[in-house]
């Protein structure tokens, strides 16, 4: 990338070009991508793209490990590219110690562990809704304090990390749409013994946002909880995953363990947020939230994600996502705008402009051997423009 972002954090992204089937193409990512330790220095991670006669999946090596990926398919209309075809195989995952699966980022407050050595463990309670394990834990009065979220009871759509995924949402989101305070903590609940697991400050004098409508919600609650949306590729944003204050009406999102897809794998064709069907998201942005999406840091959040312990696929969604809100907002374009550019449309059997994008960035450095990132931005740009 350029010298400018070299200097600020790490360059993403440098493609090279050798023969292999008449075209194989080299694809760098994360040039100087730190260590999850924070050392200084960089891993280079070679990506390989092939395309052969009869071949039709991208092979990608990042620190070490091949992912395949589906290679897009073409088709020949006026307005180019109709449709995406995902050709994927399941790979095969390294066994991974329990103890180094939480990444430097994700051990819990003091604030959280303080409160959870004084809550009744043995009396917590299972939420009677939701497609994964959720228990409430009490204090001594029987109060609920604190959400656990055990990683062995998640359900098929959190891929087996999402508990690392509440607590990234969180840090990435760093108080603007106000995630409750998220950690990872190892519970002994009664009769499972211990289990690892999100801990997530429990949500008081509050109620599911499901109950009102979209009218009483705030300009400022929905542009906010969008652009975390967004900027997490959320793939269930809805409104009974939003408490509502019974005081103050404000809204807290909660219940992000779907979110973070990866890119490799058809991931970002899931986006969903019920919020494009709320007027507040067809209003502008105001000055200040311009300022706030101006200031996020895309990379800073790749490397956040890195620590945390987020697949590299799920860093890139979060990256491409990101950029696209950027260069939106800068364009002028509303939180519904580039929110439809990120979930598919209508029936949503066709490719979203974030899934088009993609691709079209991917076979353009395959052919010129330009940086994936900065054909991205540009790309990114140009659609915001238009």
């Amino acid at each position: 990338m350029s010298d400018r972002t070299e200097e600020q954090g790490p360059a993403l992204a440098k493609l090279s070009v050798t023969p292999l089937h008449k075209m194989l193409l080299g694809l760098y990512l994360f040039e100087k991508m730190l260590l999850l330790s924070g050392a200084a220095g960089g891993v280079a991670a070679a990506v390989h793209v092939q395309f052969g006669i009869t071949s039709e999946i991208f092979e990608l090596t990042l620190f070490g490990r091949s992912h395949e990926l589906p290679l897009p398919e073409w088709k020949d209309k006026e307005n180019g590219l109709d449709s995406l075809r995902a050709i994927t195989e399941e790979e095969e995952e390294e066994e991974v110690p329990e103890k180094e699966q939480v990444g430097p980022l994700i051990e819990s407050s003091q604030k959280l562990h303080a409160i959870l050595q004084q809550l009744d463990v043995s009396s917590a309670q299972a939420a009677e809704s939701g497609t994964g394990g959720v228990y409430f834990l009490p204090d001594e009065n029987g109060k609920s304090k604190v959400v656990f979220k055990p990683a062995e009871e998640e359900n098929e759509s959190t891929e087996g990390d999402g508990y690392l995924r509440e607590v990234a949402a969180y840090v990435l989101d760093a108080g603007l749409a106000g995630v409750p305070e998220t950690g990872v903590s190892i519970v002994s609940l009664p009769g499972k013994g211990p289990q690892i697991g999100s801990i997530q400050m429990f949500v008081d004098d509050s109620e599911d946002a499901e109950d009102y409508g979209p009218g009483v919600f705030s300009l400022d609650d929905v542009h906010r909880i969008g652009v975390l949306d967004i900027r997490i590729v959320n793939r269930d944003r809805h409104s009974q995953n939003l408490m509502r204050n019974k005081t103050t009406g404000k809204l807290v999102p909660i219940d992000h363990g779907a979110s973070f897809p990866s890119a490799f794998d058809g991931g970002l064709s899931e986006a969903s947020f019920e919020w494009l069907m709320y007027p507040q998201a067809k209003l502008p942005f105001t000055a200040d939230m311009l300022k706030t999406i101006e200031e996020i840091d895309a990379e800073k959040d790749v490397i956040n994600l890195q620590k945390i312990g987020l697949k590299e696929g799920a860093q890139l969604s979060t990256w491409m996502a990101t950029t696209l809100l950027k260069e939106g907002a800068k364009s002028g374009l509303t939180l519904f705008d580039i929110g439809s550019m990120i979930q598919r449309q209508g029936d949503r059997s066709e490719p979203s402009v974030l899934e088009k994008l993609f691709a079209e960035s991917i076979l353009e450095c395959s052919a010129a051997g330009n940086e994936f990132f900065e054909v991205f931005t540009a790309k990114a740009h140009d659609t915001c423009t238009y």
